[in-house]
Order: structure tokens, then C-alpha cells, then sequence
């Protein structure tokens, strides 16, 4: 993400305004790193300085209010103009956002927000590999947390399911009390249980429906999977055990997995 510099002063009224802007600026890029999108644009509402309109357009695009980003990016003239324009272009999938986001990361390679612009476009022309190289680079790179929600989302967007869970996994690992990341992992687990179900990885399933009840243990239905995956390898004790759980936990049982088995081949 850009790093916005808000220079600070040395003291007096007019410097604990730069600091209380500065400090609005900083609230809202993490607001916009956690998902929360309008919670920015209110921060910025009456901010100004370097880069501040590049994370207003970049919070907007995110809320899709389209005219209000386009009515910032015609007003722009400065150093940031290539970075809107990728962003907009792929935002609203132009036929130009490959260009226009070629364009801007030669001016600047190394930003992050870019990079997940060109993926999003590289995926939308059916060109998932190019897009994933993109997104790993960039989270071996900076570790942004913009970076791997963008890779885990290309995953899922493809039904890769096993390797998004291993990246949610890693996240989880760093990131524990990153806002609405374990009911993301948790759902992305609970698709890998169906999938190795179906394609009969009934041993990868048991451990990925354990995992679902350590990070959620009020899935009790998930006892359910488990117990069809522990009873597919014979331990029919175990399978028994884990249905008579789940029913004193008041679970109703499943209608059978579907779906894609575990995601698509590579």
C-alpha cells in the first residue's frame, strides 16, 4: 500500500492539526487493510495531503460507487492519476485495465494494491497462472495483508481449495485476531471436508473437519462429516461417537457434500 506522508511540526495549534490529520490517514488505510471500507471514506472526508486521494478512489472503488471515484480521478492531476486509473479500469473491468495497470506498475512496481489490480484483471482474461505468479510474488515481498486476501480469493475463485486453506492457514498463523479471518478459514476448511468427502480423501477430510471444530467448535453439524470420514476408514466407534455429539449438541444431519472434490486439478 502507498505510505502517505503527512509531515508533522514542532509544536503549536497548527501542528496538532497535521497530527490529527495524519492520524485520521493512517486509521483509514486500516480500515480499508480490514475490510472496512466506508468506515475510510469517513475518515477522509475532509483529509488532504500527499496520496490521500488515491485511498479515497481506492475506498470508493471498494464500496462500488463508481461516479464518486470517477469524479476524484478526473480531478487529479498528480503523481497518483496512473495508479486510479489502473485501479478504476480493473475495478469496473475496462478493456484498457491491462494497459493502464502495466502502465502505472512501471511507475511503481512495488505497490501492492496495483499488483492485486493487474491480478484481478490477469484472472478476469482467463489467465489464472500469470495472475497467481503476480500474488505470490507480492506476498513473499511485502506480506500485505491486501496481498494474501487478494491470493487467497484467486484460489477460491478457482475452487483451488486445498492451497487456499493452506494460505489461510499461514495467515491464521501470523495474523491470529486479524478481523473476519478465522470465519474465513473456518468456511474454507468446511469446503475442503466436503470435497475430500467426495473424492474419497476420507483421511484429509477427518483432519480438515477437526480443525473446523477447534477453530469453531459450535459447528456441531461438522461432527456429522467427521464421523461419515472416520467411518469410511472403519473406526465405526469413533464415526458413532462423533454423531451422538453432535445430536446432544442439537445438529441436524447434513444433506450429503457436493460440489467441486477438494478444487480443481492443477
Amino acid at each position: 500500500m502507498t505510505t502517505l506522508a503527512l509531515v508533522a511540526g514542532c509544536g503549536g495549534r497548527g501542528d496538532a492539526r497535521q497530527d490529527g490529520a495524519a492520524q485520521r490517514v493512517q486509521e483509514a488505510e486500516r480500515a480499508l487493510d480490514d475490510g472496512r471500507a466506508a468506515a475510510a471514506v469517513g475518515l477522509l472526508a475532509e483529509a488532504d495531503g500527499p496520496g490521500v486521494t488515491l485511498l479515497r478512489v481506492r475506498a470508493l472503488l471498494a464500496l462500488k460507487r463508481w461516479g464518486e471515484a470517477a469524479r476524484q480521478v478526473e480531478r487529479e492531476t498528480g503523481p497518483d492519476l496512473a495508479a486510479m486509473r489502473c485501479e478504476m479500469a480493473s475495478a469496473r473491468s475496462d478493456v484498457d485495465a491491462e494497459r493502464l495497470c502495466r502502465e502505472a506498475l512501471v511507475a511503481a512496481p512495488k505497490d501492492t494494491r496495483l499488483v492485486v489490480a493487474m491480478a484481478n484483471t490477469l484472472d478476469r482474461m482467463h489467465r489464472p497462472d500469470e495472475a497467481e505468479r503476480l500474488l505470490r510474488d507480492a506476498v513473499q515481498q511485502s506480506g500485505a495483508a491486501v496481498a494474501r486476501d487478494a491470493l487467497i480469493s484467486h484460489l477460491e475463485r478457482f475452487s483451488w481449495v486445498r492451497e487456499a486453506v493452506a494460505e489461510a492457514e499461514a495467515w491464521y498463523t501470523l495474523e491470529p485476531e486479524r478481523r473476519g479471518l478465522r470465519p474465513r478459514l473456518v468456511a474454507l476448511l468446511e469446503r475442503k471436508v466436503r470435497g475430500d468427502l467426495l473424492a474419497k480423501r476420507h483421511g484429509d477430510a477427518a483432519v480438515a473437519a477437526r480443525r473446523v471444530l477447534e477453530l469453531a467448535p459450535e459447528r456441531a453439524q461438522m461432527r456429522y462429516y467427521l464421523a461419515d470420514a472416520l467411518a469410511a476408514t472403519g473406526d465405526e466407534a469413533a464415526a458413532a461417537a462423533e454423531r451422538a455429539k453432535a445430536k446432544a449438541a442439537g445438529a441436524e444431519p447434513p444433506p450429503p457434500p457436493s460440489g467441486v472434490p477438494g478444487g480443481l486439478p492443477r
